[in-house]
């Protein structure tokens, strides 16, 4: 008789989040099964698929239809989301075609609701996320400058931010003339 494995956490989805939860709990002893519903992508075709999507124009993730996992806003604000633009349903997740930006939500985008009379606000305030930003950074190995215009941060960015490239040393001049800051993002690339 077969023994059916048993199994203390089951994850849905083998994205980045997926991927550093079950890391997370088989640190912790936990026995854990990753359920994904697309895709495996094979590595191994990855610039003829890209040649293909590119010069072709066919479609790199075949594996979505348009009527997936729409969302529609009931904010009443007239807005509609289609998550099937960028997400990828396939092993990995995004993070398959992610430039790699990790920006944090800032403090006012939890209360979009008391603040500007949209939406809902969260039930959790950035100061309650704040502490897991700062795991998933370590793990990721964001690198990262401070930017005046940043949330509050309990650490510092685990890496050292890259120097600034040459198109935003192009803009810097005529930024200063116009008062604008420029800033670097962060970025999980290590």
């Amino acid at each position: 008789m077969l023994k059916t494995p048993q199994y203390d956490i089951c994850i849905v989805g083998g994205g980045i989040a997926g991927a550093m939860i079950a890391a997370t709990a088989v640190r912790k002893g936990l026995n854990v099964i990753v359920v994904e519903a697309g895709a495996k992508f094979d590595f191994n075709n990855r610039l003829e698929q890209l040649r293909r999507h590119q010069v072709l124009e066919e479609d790199l993730w075949p594996w979505q239809r348009e009527d997936r996992d729409s969302y529609i806003d009931t904010s009443n604000v007239g807005y509609h989301y289609g998550i099937n633009d960028s997400r990828v349903k396939a092993v990995g997740g995004t993070t398959l075609h992610w430039g790699g930006m990790a920006q944090r939500l800032s403090e006012s985008d939890f209360e979009t609701a008391s603040r500007y009379g949209i939406g809902i606000d969260w039930p959790i305030s950035y100061a309650d996320l704040e502490p897991c930003y700062a795991v998933a950074e370590r793990e990721l190995g964001v690198s990262g400058t401070p930017n005046a215009s940043d949330p509050p941060r309990s650490t510092p960015y685990p890496l050292p931010g890259f120097p600034p490239g040459y198109e935003k040393a192009a803009w810097n001049g005529v930024a200063e003339k116009l008062g604008i800051s420029m800033e670097e993002p962060s970025h999980a690339r290590n």
